[in-house]
């Protein structure tokens, strides 16, 4: 065997089979563009890359809801999304307003 031979046999030894794959939680978006596309403005929010938010140890699910949330200035209601991530310990929840494309308020909760 030669030494490259050897170099690439213990690099993908020592590398995660699962590297570029993506957890479900983010596979399950994937198939509607804006979700996606949310789900990728979300990781560079939280200083992810995409891989990396979608391999998230601590990470169990991202779920993403439709809302109509009443803006008293303009006495209307704007669709947004609203996209929870859930941690093992925790929720974070992030609102993506729709109309102005622009992310809204956030917070986050105990789930015990």
């Amino acid at each position: 065997m030669s030494l490259v031979s050897a170099l690439a046999s213990l690099f993908l030894l020592a590398s995660p089979a699962s590297a570029q794959e993506v957890a479900f939680y983010c596979t399950q978006h994937q198939n509607n563009p804006l979700h996606h596309e949310l789900v990728q403005k979300l990781a560079t929010k939280l200083s992810y890359s995409y891989t990396e938010l979608c391999n998230h140890p601590r990470i169990d699910d991202l779920f993403i809801e439709d809302k109509a949330v009443y803006n008293r200035e303009n006495d209307t209601y704007e669709d947004h999304k609203f996209l929870t991530i859930h941690y093992n310990e925790y929720s974070c929840q992030y609102t993506w307003n729709l109309v102005t494309s622009a992310w809204g308020k956030q917070h986050c909760y105990n789930t015990f």
